[in-house]
């Protein structure tokens, strides 16, 4: 990303940081749409897949939790 090397001004980055937001909207709200206790998993499991958390993020859970999660990563193909 461009803003992170510091090329732009503050709203160049601005401006690219909401396009890129307003572009991906529709996929944001889907992902945290409708949140429940049967969709925690699969949500958790999606910020692991984008990156947004990693498995470090996951050492409050239990052990049993932790690899239901690390699991639905596994059936779904989005393990590295």
């Amino acid at each position: 990303m461009r803003w992170k090397s510091k090329d732009l001004t503050n709203k160049e980055a601005y401006h690219e940081i909401y396009g890129t937001v307003k572009k991906n909207d529709k996929y944001i709200a889907r992902m945290y749409d409708d949140q429940r206790g049967s969709t925690y998993m699969l949500i958790i499991q999606g910020l692991l897949a984008n990156k947004v958390i990693s498995e470090t993020d996951l050492q409050e859970f239990s052990e049993k939790t932790k690899n239901d999660i690390l699991g639905i990563r596994k059936i779904l193909g989005t393990d590295e």
